[in-house]
């Protein structure tokens, strides 16, 4: 059987619920040129989004000069990681455009302060690599004149890119990155696309919402939120009918907020329960049974992300475990649910939770600040294990 419920992979076209007209808003504003802001929680589909249905659909649009180039800097602690990000991700754009080979070198002539190189094809299915160096011979090329040579490339009228920086608030922490790029993308041209996503909401604030920060005011916002219920329920109904079961719509709602709405995590459970032999109707108690199930099988996973935390930091996640969500964690009553850890204790550690993404903050309709723990499969672990009830 195929695979009804997709994660833990970027997911096609077909298998995306919803979000229509935030694709259809965001491929409009690509289209123009223009430069976007895209916000939503992790495991939302952000990436998928972008590099499964938008970047395509704009690149083919003109396959021989339209060049999407993606880079990721989650893991980038640094202005040196993130231009090994920028070189790679430029290596990997140019490297699959085959046209641009078949048209001859003399474009490369175009490119100033640093070298391009090219190694041959090594089986008859390839066309040959494509890499950048800086004039010194480094493999890492600041990321400053990358985005020069960008701009020099699109000025040929033989290029246009698309530019996507995934997880960007983690230039929030690294010192000048966000004057350097700013700079950078303040000399693209105008009709050069750059699309931001970001999943980190406290960090995001710091890096647009101040206002005398480089990126203040910068671009169009879009943001993903929750899918309407009935939306995931058709979705659902359609894949656990080709599985041979059956859910309703007040089921459905009730598994979509056990997993806090978050699509990654509900197709997880969802995927658990298709498999699940001995349930044919699904009610709730069956979405319980399957997650207690699902939860004993991954254990080891979760146990290991566990003991990762420190004594102070397991005390303040289970604190977070016993509320679904918390509205101050510096009340007198979460310090003392959290045994012990004193109220600055507290303030660090959910802090440092939010920089690493164990911990989301969200704002109610009123502008009240709450926190979650961000995989929901991870509450239940702890709920079940370490705090002894369900």
């Amino acid at each position: 059987m195929d695979t009804l419920f997709v994660y833990d992979r970027l997911v096609e076209a077909q298998d995306i619920c919803n979000f229509k007209k935030d694709i259809a808003a965001l491929s409009d504003a690509v289209e123009k040129g223009r430069c976007v802001r895209l916000y939503g929680r992790r495991n939302f589909g952000k990436t998928s989004i972008v590099k499964n249905i938008v970047a395509p659909t704009w690149e083919q649009q003109d396959p021989a000069t339209r060049v999407p180039i993606y880079i990721d800097l989650y893991a980038a602690q640094s202005l040196h990681d993130i231009s090994h990000e920028f070189s790679k991700a430029f290596n990997t754009a140019i490297t699959r455009k085959q046209s641009l080979m078949e048209k001859g070198f003399a474009w490369l002539k175009t490119i100033r302060n640093m070298r391009p190189t090219w190694k041959p094809p090594t089986e008859s299915s390839d066309f040959g690599e494509f890499s950048i160096k800086t004039e010194t011979g480094s493999d890492v090329v600041d990321f400053d004149i990358i985005l020069s040579n960008i701009q020099r490339l699109s000025k040929t009228g033989k290029f246009s890119f698309l530019l996507i920086m995934d997880e960007f608030q983690e230039i929030a922490n690294i010192r000048q990155a966000e004057a350097k790029l700013r700079a950078g993308l303040q000399e693209l041209g105008a009709a050069t696309p750059v699309i931001i996503l970001g999943s980190k909401q406290h960090m995001l604030e710091k890096i647009f919402n101040k206002p005398k920060a480089p990126f203040h005011a910068w671009g169009t916002t879009i943001e993903l939120r929750a899918i309407p219920y009935e939306e995931y329920f058709s979705y659902m109904q359609e894949r656990f009918t080709r599985a041979g079961k059956t859910i309703d719509s007040p089921t459905s709602i009730y598994l979509q907020d056990l997993m806090e709405r978050i699509p990654e995590s509900i197709n997880r459970l969802c995927d658990a329960i298709a498999e699940n032999p001995e349930i044919r109707e699904i009610t709730h108690a069956g979405v319980n049974q399957t997650m207690s199930s699902f939860l004993d099988r991954s254990m080891s996973i979760y146990s290991a992300m566990y003991a990762q935390f420190s004594a102070a930091e397991r005390k303040v996640l289970l604190a977070l475990a016993r509320r679904d969500r918390a509205r101050n964690v510096l009340s007198a009553s979460f310090i003392q649910c959290a045994d012990g850890v004193s109220k600055s204790g507290v303030e660090q550690i959910v802090r440092r939770f939010l920089d690493r993404g164990t911990v989301y903050q969200e704002f109610t309709e009123a502008g009240v600040v709450e926190y979650l723990l961000a995989d929901p499969l991870f509450k239940f672990y702890l709920r079940k294990y370490k705090l002894f009830y369900s």
